[in-house]
């Protein structure tokens, strides 16, 4: 089981080991005071060995984009405001 270090603020924070599988996926363990309960997650990741991931190329990256692009199904319908949608202000001269 990794160790978990527990630093006080106005949220919590847990700082905690883990492993990220070859799907992706990432399991963690929350505290008994959390069970059943909705939650905001925030996470920051870094590599243990402390190096960095190598950086994808030109078509990794668009082969990425196409099969993300459009992947959450409910994401709703968002009608942008053209130019006549914002106010006009007054210039600072």
């Amino acid at each position: 089981m990794p160790s978990q270090r527990r630093v006080e603020s106005a949220m919590r924070y847990y700082e905690t080991n883990g492993h990220v599988g070859p799907n992706g996926d990432l399991w963690i363990r929350m505290p008994s005071d959390y069970f059943n309960a909705d939650v905001d997650i925030r996470i920051g990741a870094s590599n243990a060995n402390g190096s960095a991931p190598a950086p994808m190329s030109r078509e990794e990256w668009q082969e990425f984009v196409k099969r993300t692009a459009g992947s959450i199904p409910d994401f709703p319908e968002v009608e942008r405001a053209g130019p006549e949608g914002f106010d006009r202000r007054e210039s600072l001269d």
